[in-house]
């Protein structure tokens, strides 16, 4: 699931090669549960099982705590990368897929973030978790 289909292929270059596997690129919002269903259900749909989730999505929103960081922003940031997450494995899990390798990407920002990161730290400091 990317926001940016077209650049997945020069990404992942060495999945593509792998016998046997399928790299699906899709455009959707994984922080809505609905739209990681409807991911699910194509990948599904190939001949393959799904056997791996590489879940590596970021947002950033500099914004300072006392600057005006919103709940909106939080939950845009927090949306894709802890939601994201969560809805992928809730939907694995009920699915039935026999995955093998369930892999989140975090950041060391969770421990020494930026100037304005708070958002982007609390995101990855869930999924540390």
């Amino acid at each position: 699931v990317t926001s940016k289909p077209e650049r997945l292929a020069a990404l992942f270059p060495d999945i593509q090669a792998c016998p046997g596997a399928t790299l699906l690129a899709v455009q959707a919002d994984v922080s809505q549960a609905s739209e990681v269903a409807k991911v699910l259900a194509l990948a599904r749909a190939l001949p393959h099982p799904i056997r791996g989730v590489l879940h590596v999505a970021g947002i950033s929103i500099d914004v300072m705590l006392d600057d005006g960081l919103s709940s909106k922003d939080l939950q845009a940031v927090g949306g894709s990368k802890a939601l994201g997450a969560w809805h992928l494995h809730e939907q694995t899990l009920a699915g039935g897929d026999p995955v093998e390798h369930f892999v989140v990407v975090s950041s060391v920002a969770s421990l020494i973030g930026g100037r304005g990161r708070s958002a982007y730290c609390a995101a990855n400091a869930h999924l540390d978790a």
